[in-house]
C-alpha cells in the first residue's frame, strides 16, 4: 500500500487544502519505506488529488481538510486518516504501531483523529440549483439572485424540494442577498448556479456553503458530475 503524509516544516500540515508537500511511503506487512517527498499543486483540489493518484496513494494522513477535499478524496477512492498533529517521526511511529486513532496524535480542538475508509461515510449533501424548471431534467439557470426558483436536492434520500424565488425577480436591489438567506434557512450545503454576485457570495460563504459556478446543463447531469467529483466549488 502507498501512503502520503502531508507536511509543513517536518510536521503534519495543519490543513490538507494548503499543504505544500507530502511524503509518499510504501507499507508492506509491518515495514514502512519512505519513497519520496513530492510538492502538491497549488489552488486546485482536483490537481492535488490527481498528484496523489499519480503516485498510487491509497491512504492519506493529514491534519484538517475541507468538506470538498474529503468528498473528492472519497470519490477517487482514497482512504483518509484526518485531524492528525505531531512531528513526522511521531506520526510514522504511531502508524507503525497501529495506534494513530488516539488523542495523543490529535489536532487540538478537533477531537480524536478520524479514519474514513474507502466509500465509507461519503458525504450526502443538500444541493440547491438555480433553475426555471421543476425537475432534475430541466436546465440550470445562469442567474442566482433573480432565478425564477431553486430546486433543492437531498442526496441522501433523492427527495426534491422547489423554492419559489419569483418575489426577488422584480426586486430593485438585494435580490442575491435575499435568495442566499433563503437557501441558508433551508440548510443548503452546496449551491450550483451560473454566477453569484459579491454580496450574495459573502452571505453564502459566511454560512459555510460551497458555491459551484458552471455552464448550463441539466440538473441531473450536474448532480451526477458533482457526485463524481467533476465539478469544483469554492467556499
Amino acid at each position: 500500500m502507498h501512503l502520503a503524509l502531508t507536511l509543513w516544516d517536518n510536521r503534519v500540515a495543519p490543513v490538507f487544502d494548503f499543504a505544500a508537500s507530502c511524503l509518499v511511503l510504501k507499507k508492506e506487512n509491518d515495514c514502512l519505506e519512505a519513497l519520496e517527498q513530492i510538492s502538491l499543486p497549488e489552488g486546485s483540489l482536483s490537481k492535488r488529488i490527481g498528484s496523489l493518484q499519480a503516485h498510487k496513494v491509497e491512504l492519506l494522513l493529514c491534519g484538517a481538510l475541507s468538506n470538498e477535499a474529503r468528498r473528492l478524496l472519497q470519490v477517487h477512492d482514497i482512504e483518509v486518516i484526518a485531524f492528525l498533529s505531531g512531528s513526522k517521526e511521531t506520526i510514522l511511529q504511531g502508524l507503525q504501531s497501529g495506534d494513530l486513532i488516539n488523542m495523543a496524535f490529535a489536532l487540538p480542538g478537533c477531537g480524536k483523529p478520524q479514519h474514513w475508509h474507502r466509500k465509507q461515510g461519503v458525504l450526502s449533501m443538500t444541493i440547491a440549483f438555480s433553475t426555471s424548471g421543476t425537475t432534475l431534467d430541466d436546465l440550470l439557470e445562469s442567474r442566482f439572485g433573480r432565478t425564477p426558483r431553486f430546486l433543492i436536492l437531498h442526496q441522501d434520500t433523492g427527495e426534491v424540494e422547489i423554492v419559489d424565488n419569483s418575489s426577488n425577480q422584480e426586486a430593485s436591489q438585494g435580490a442575491g442577498i435575499q435568495a442566499a438567506q433563503s437557501l441558508v434557512s433551508k440548510g443548503v450545503q452546496v449551491v450550483i448556479t451560473g454566477h453569484v454576485g459579491p454580496k450574495a457570495l459573502q452571505v453564502l460563504q459566511a454560512a459555510g456553503i460551497q458555491i459551484c459556478e458552471t455552464s448550463p446543463a441539466t440538473l441531473r447531469d450536474l448532480s451526477e458530475a458533482w457526485a463524481k467529483g467533476e465539478l469544483e466549488s469554492h467556499s
